[in-house]
């Protein structure tokens, strides 16, 4: 519903584990709360509402939480508090090319995605 927020937590004060999921304590609460305030008037009538400013929706990789791209195959939409949010690609299912890996590392990229000039140790064979 657009007018009720509705938040359970279940657990010690203490920090003590309660060894039980929030599929099986917080979440029957939960569903038995909303179940009977989805009844009440003014939350039966849900409308669209706009986020608040400031907030950024992103798609990003299940795997890795960085900003998904067309390899990953699970991926989902996370809203972040704007300046906060994921500004790399995953390089788990979307590798830099070849080029750019240099013993393991990604090595920077020029705006023209050349390989950044850098010094290196005489005698390298490292590939620009």
């Amino acid at each position: 519903t657009s007018e009720l927020l509705c938040v359970v937590w279940v657990g010690f004060d203490d920090n003590r584990e309660l060894h039980l999921e929030g599929a099986k304590s917080a979440l029957p609460i939960w569903t038995d709360f909303m179940k009977r305030a989805a009844k009440l008037r003014p939350y039966r009538d849900t409308q669209s509402f706009a986020a608040p400013r400031g907030l950024v929706s992103l798609r990003v990789c299940d795997d890795t939480g960085n900003l998904a791209t067309p390899r990953c195959p699970r991926t989902r939409m996370e809203t972040f508090i704007e300046g906060t949010e994921p500004t790399l690609e995953c390089l788990r299912h979307n590798p830099p090319p070849e080029e750019n890996v240099v013993e393991g590392r990604v090595e920077p990229t020029s705006p023209d995605g050349a390989t950044a000039d850098r010094a290196q140790p005489a005698g390298s064979s490292l590939r620009q």
